[in-house]
């Protein structure tokens, strides 16, 4: 399950250093008013920021795109739920520095920000806010991609699927096991 929280800058400090101080993203779908879908940092020219978000006051950064804008009940607000709450059989990120060019962006009733979830497809690494490291699934990053790919997302290595080579070294240690 994809944990993301709206916390302070001290409960992020303990989180950090001890237990993490958690949410599981389905609350935000299930107490808002919609999400968005996001692409940016896909531009270039040269610049790259690491979050969806050039300021304080909410601005988007130039050149990025809103996909989608979904009301909870719409099904991909659903997808979404469903992606974020896959179990966690294997999270991992690569050893890359995440650039992020994709992110879900949930609003309230009164349509302010309750969290920006940010993702990097290539290194598989998100973070919302003041938590660094969300964890994920693998499959999610790759359901995400679909989603994303579906709504217009220019993303990087569109065919590759982490999936298939999971399933594939499944294949490999199963079979070495029955030998």
């Amino acid at each position: 399950m994809v944990l993301v929280t709206n916390v302070t800058k001290k409960e992020a400090y303990i989180s950090r250093n001890s237990k993490p101080v958690r949410m599981n993203t389905a609350f935000y779908i299930n107490n808002l008013n919609f999400v968005e879908t996001w692409s940016f940092n896909r531009e270039d020219d040269g610049t790259l920021s690491m979050y969806a978000f050039a300021t304080e006051e909410g601005l988007f950064q130039p050149g990025s795109k809103r996909t989608g804008t979904f009301k909870k009940d719409h099904p991909t607000a659903e997808r979404i739920k469903q992606i974020l709450q896959t179990e966690i059989e294997i999270s991992m990120s690569y050893l890359c520095a995440p650039v992020y060019r994709d992110a879900l962006v949930f609003y309230d009733k009164n349509d302010k920000v309750i969290s920006i979830l940010n993702i990097c497809l290539t290194c598989l690494h998100m973070t919302a806010e003041n938590i660094p490291d969300v964890k994920g699934d693998y499959k999610a990053y790759e359901w995400l991609k679909r989603l994303f790919i579906e709504l217009g997302h220019a993303v990087e290595n569109p065919g590759y699927s982490i999936i298939e080579d999971f399933d594939k070294m499944k294949a490999k240690v199963r079979k070495k096991k029955e030998q």
